[in-house]
């Protein structure tokens, strides 16, 4: 970004209650800085990738949730709430500095801490929470689909052997693991899924399926909670946590994905969005900086002929009054821009409308 002059020293110069946001694998600075990387890598290098798998194999990788978007996207977001929660307060900006490396390694920190608990002081695999006992696993079922099991408490656990048809002085909870999970292994396999669900739903066993991902809107309680919604082929997790007053609603539910990025510059018309993508395509063969090429459109803008003021987008187009002259635009107003095609000559429009483009 530096290199673009956007970095954060030219940017909060400019605008000092900006909050700048810099969401990297490794960090700004540091021997990997600048290595390329992905959720593996940093996951690996903050040490919890050591923490996953199960015993005498080698360690597993949680696809790429939790670097990714658990230490990286989540992070960075929380970052900027505190940023702006700052704010309020000091009236000033900042710079923040979101590493998926660190942020991994804070959301586990619990992990870090507990080490010395007793909770993780065998190898990986063989602790209580890493599929080390029988009691905190997952199950195959007769139709080959799984349940899975976190009966930690005594409570819970006895409820569990009952549900099983059996009693702790068969399956004892803190002793002879192996052996305990190899005999609940075959009573799983005795009946389905939906067996076991009949079996354990509404009960403190805490026992539950293991859902795949085309049939968990389908789950009564996920019906109940509405937690998914389907648009066309595609299924979207619903905003969460709820909050009671101002609930999220996903755009995913609202608008083709691959239009996101319409959404950034506001209603412009699918027009005008292209001619955005043109110009924007255009300034990068060009030597100009962004500050330059702010100041280039503003000169653009204030130059143009045009009677389109109070109009949205989608009547601008169908407009050809060209009569009267523009007023002057400013930085922050809201333009619309359109490109007119005459004589095979490329002539730019500047529209002054409510909302679609923020210079």
């Amino acid at each position: 970004m530096e290199k673009l002059k956007i970095g954060p020293n030219e940017l909060l110069a400019t605008n000092k209650k900006l909050i700048y946001a810099r969401l990297t694998g490794y960090g700004q600075n540091g021997s990997f800085a600048n290595m390329a990387g992905h959720d593996i890598n940093y996951l690996g290098l903050s040490g919890l990738l050591s923490l996953f798998g199960r015993y005498n194999e080698k360690p597993i990788p949680p696809i790429n949730l939790a670097a990714d978007f658990g230490g990286g996207g989540l992070m960075c977001a929380f970052g900027i709430i505190l940023a702006l929660y700052e704010r309020t307060k000091s009236n000033v900006g900042q710079v923040i500095d979101a590493s998926m490396v660190e942020g991994s390694a804070y959301l586990g920190s619990w992990l870090f801490r507990s080490q010395k608990m007793g909770i993780w002081e065998n190898p990986r695999g063989k602790n209580l929470l890493d599929t080390g006992s029988h009691f905190y696993d997952t199950y195959e079922t007769k139709d080959k689909l799984f349940m899975c099991v976190g009966a930690i408490e005594p409570q819970f656990y006895e409820i569990f052997l009952e549900k099983l048809g059996l009693s702790s002085d068969e399956i004892p909870q803190y002793k002879n693991f192996e052996e305990n999970r190899r005999k609940i292994t075959e009573i799983f396999k005795t009946k389905t899924q939906a067996e076991w669900c009949a079996i354990f739903d509404g009960t403190d066993a805490c026992v539950t399926p293991v859902l795949n991902v085309k049939d968990v809107m389908l789950h009564i309680h996920n019906k109940q909670r509405q937690t998914f919604t389907i648009v066309g082929n595609n299924l979207f997790p619903n905003p969460a946590p709820r909050l009671s007053r101002t609930p999220g609603i996903s755009l995913g539910v609202q608008r083709n994905p691959q239009r996101a990025t319409e959404h950034i510059f506001g209603p412009l018309s699918r027009e005008g969005f292209q001619y955005l993508l043109v110009i924007m395509d255009q300034f990068k063969y060009t030597k100009m900086f962004p500050i330059q090429i702010i100041s280039r459109l503003e000169d653009v803008m204030n130059a143009t002929v045009h009677s389109s003021t109070r109009f949205m987008p989608d009547s601008i187009a169908r407009k050809q009054d060209k009569t009267s002259i523009a007023p002057q635009y400013n930085v922050r107003d809201r333009v619309w821009c359109k490109d007119v095609h005459a004589n095979r000559k490329t002539t730019r429009k500047i529209h002054l409308v409510n909302g679609p483009y923020q210079m």
